[in-house]
């Protein structure tokens, strides 16, 4: 029997592997997913291709391939593209969507609905963006990442309940709703201000707050309110 003659070098890594990545894209989407339930508090298991660092894929070599625990919020979130063709990385992965500058809970909402996983937060101080506002992310937006995949967001802070807010100024049901937000007490004085011009200048708004703004808040909080 002779064998068969091409003017094309066919090889396993060019039309066998573009067929079986169309064939696997299709078979394996919505059911391939190498996230699990996170195993211990801030940790997650996981396939990894050892020769390339990324996420686990179909059409990786098994003998690169180990189950491993990290810390989600340095898991890898990408399916290796070096073993797998585009079409099975792309019917596995999610487009990360753009949440940044919204709220904690707004990105929370949109991030899960999306197909990701945990939501890791690092809270920082940023300046004079609004408490509790995302401006960084990882991934990146518009990042294909593995479904169940955690996400960090960075999230101006402090974490909720850490320190007492500046209420001062602020409307006295503004300020109650943002303390129960934090789970922080409150006892309310209603009680005006010295100057009396001041006062009815300011009714309805907090003038004095005690602890000040930025202490423990474990023992809760005192407002005066003009009346």
């Amino acid at each position: 029997m002779e064998p068969p003659t091409t003017t094309f070098n066919v090889t396993g890594g060019s039309w066998p592997a573009d067929i079986w990545g169309q064939f696997a894209a299709v078979a394996l989407q919505n059911s391939f997913s190498l996230f699990q339930t996170p195993d211990v508090a801030g940790t997650i298991t996981l396939e990894i291709d050892t020769s390339t660092g990324f996420l686990a894929g179909p059409l990786c070599p098994r003998e690169h391939i180990q189950r491993v625990q990290v810390d989600a919020s340095a898991a890898p979130t990408a399916i290796c593209p070096i073993h797998n063709p585009d079409i099975v990385v792309a019917a596995q992965s999610i487009t990360t969507p753009d949440v940044i500058g919204s709220s904690l809970e707004e990105a929370t909402a949109d991030l899960q609905a999306a197909g990701f996983g945990q939501v890791l937060v690092e809270w920082v101080n940023a300046g004079q963006l609004l408490p509790g506002t995302v401006f960084n992310q990882a991934p990146s937006p518009g990042f294909l990442a593995q479904r169940n995949a955690p996400i960090t967001l960075s999230v101006a802070g402090p974490r909720p309940g850490t320190e007492i807010p500046n209420l001062l100024g602020f409307p006295l049901a503004q300020a109650q709703a943002e303390l129960e937000r934090q789970a922080i007490g409150v006892t309310v004085i209603l009680q005006a201000e010295a100057n009396p011009d001041d006062a009815t200048r300011r009714t309805g708004l907090v003038w004095k707050q005690d602890p000040s703004p930025g202490e423990d808040p474990s023992n809760g909080v005192t407002l005066w309110v003009n009346p």
